[in-house]
């Protein structure tokens, strides 16, 4: 309680109708930026004890019916390759992804997943290569922080910054 005092004392806190409502200090001045009772942030609230579904569901469908036709497409090959080609325990024991894996990995375009399609990848989108990945961590750990770092320290900064030139030699196809 006596902490709640001091925060009251503070302006940290203020008090309204019996409930205690939180405020934020702007840091530039005294201005007091209090959260509504009834935000709309679905977290906010979950930590508050109040579900609100309607924040929530639907879920955005955020692609179209192209790209989650390309998704379905590329899951069951992704399945297949981990199932029958990827030993996950062997490459654990070897502490590295085996040759053939890595070669496989390629010939599926597991590298150049977020490259766009003009640039020779297959352009998925976030939502698409998340769903990909979905796939690779259930079956591969090891191989799926691979392919996790290979799209964002790999290739992100050549992609975002690099001449046409450098995209061309170094982006995988």
């Amino acid at each position: 309680m006596a902490a709640v005092s001091r925060a009251l004392s503070s302006g940290r806190l203020q008090t309204g109708r019996a409930l205690l409502k939180p405020c934020v200090v702007a840091p530039t001045n005294d201005q007091r930026r209090c959260v509504s009772k009834n935000a709309p942030s679905f977290a906010l609230n979950a930590f508050r004890g109040e579900v609100v579904l309607k924040e929530v569901f639907p879920y955005p469908k955020v692609l179209t019916e192209e790209q989650e036709e390309t998704a379905r497409l590329l899951v069951d090959p992704t399945q297949k390759f981990f199932e029958e080609v990827n030993d996950a325990a062997k490459g654990d024991s070897m502490e590295k992804v085996p040759d053939d894996v890595m070669q496989g990995l390629r010939d599926l375009g597991a590298f150049g997943m977020q490259v766009p399609n003009d640039l020779g990848g297959l352009g998925l989108t976030n939502t698409q290569y998340a769903r990909l990945t979905e796939v690779v961590g259930a079956y591969d750990l090891g191989v799926g922080i691979q392919i996790g770092a290979h799209q964002s320290i790999g290739f992100k900064g050549i992609l975002l910054f690099g001449t046409p030139e450098q995209k061309a030699k170094y982006l995988p196809k």
